[in-house]
């Protein structure tokens, strides 16, 4: 995880684009498990890759919508050699990208564009802080996000990451201290159910 993350800082980082990151999803609010039946289910982590609007803009040539699929093919060269060298799998889903790093684990790379005002919000950490911790969860800090636009197959599309996991913050506090606990037991259930992807917001 932290080994994509910073090989993707160092690429974009010799152009002088400043590329800053996320971890969202299951992860980020302590609702992931381990996965019972592997390749068939697996832990899944995201972690958002955000890149200025102004760059965004700059690469599209003229053509917005166009420089949704741009950034994913760039980034995508970017990751594929060092998923290579890693013997990861690479692969391109509708929404993000996807490295699976093993039959019980893969990690998910939305991309997204952000006004300079937004990128300001995720505040970045010393990279000496993030190499000596080796921890995602102190790479980038952040706040609440507006404005975000995710690249998809289909051009971008209007996408706030912090949604779910504000609800899960805000349930938290209503319903109390057991609410992750029994949150990752629903999952468990729907999953063996027969649910592969699982709408948090609908599990309560």
């Amino acid at each position: 995880d932290l080994k994509i993350l910073t090989h993707v800082f160092f690429e974009f980082e010799r152009s002088d684009i400043k590329p800053k990151f996320m971890t969202q999803g299951s992860f980020a609010y302590n609702t992931i498990n381990t996965p019972e039946n592997p390749p068939v289910q697996q832990m899944d982590l995201d972690d958002g890759i955000y890149f200025p609007l102004k760059y965004i803009e700059k690469a599209s040539n003229g053509n917005f919508s166009q420089a949704a699929q741009t950034i994913r093919n760039i980034v995508y060269r970017c990751v594929n050699d060092l998923c290579r060298d890693m013997n990861w799998n690479l692969e391109k889903k509708s929404k993000c990208l996807r490295v699976t790093l093993d039959t019980s684990s893969h990690i998910d790379l939305p991309i997204y564009s952000a006004p300079e005002k937004e990128m300001k919000k995720i505040t970045k950490t010393s990279l000496n802080s993030i190499m000596s911790t080796g921890s995602i969860d102190k790479f980038f800090a952040y706040e609440k996000l507006d404005d975000i636009l995710l690249a998809t197959d289909d051009g971008w599309l209007k996408s706030d990451p912090r949604v779910i996991q504000q609800w899960v913050e805000d349930n938290k506090q209503k319903r109390g201290r057991n609410f992750i606990h029994y949150s990752k037991y629903i999952k468990i259930g729907e999953i063996a159910n027969g649910k592969k992807t699982l709408d948090f917001l609908q599990l309560w």
